[in-house]
């Protein structure tokens, strides 16, 4: 990922856990993943059974 769009996601993930939230559902690249789990190296990843998107994007449950 390039700096401007790290930056924007890191920004995206901490919105998303704001409010003690523990449970969310995300679509991700597999770059976004890695990143997610660097940051949130206790997270969970529950692949959904709705498939890859056209983009290359799988939805998860990610749990903290």
């Amino acid at each position: 990922m390039i700096i401007n769009r790290t930056t924007e996601f890191q920004s995206f993930l901490q919105e998303c856990f704001k409010d003690e939230r523990r449970n969310i559902e995300l679509r991700l690249s597999n770059e976004e993943i890695e990143y997610a789990k660097e940051k949130y190296p206790k997270a969970v990843f529950k692949k959904m059974s709705t498939g890859i998107c056209d983009d290359g994007k799988t939805w998860y449950v990610v749990t903290l």
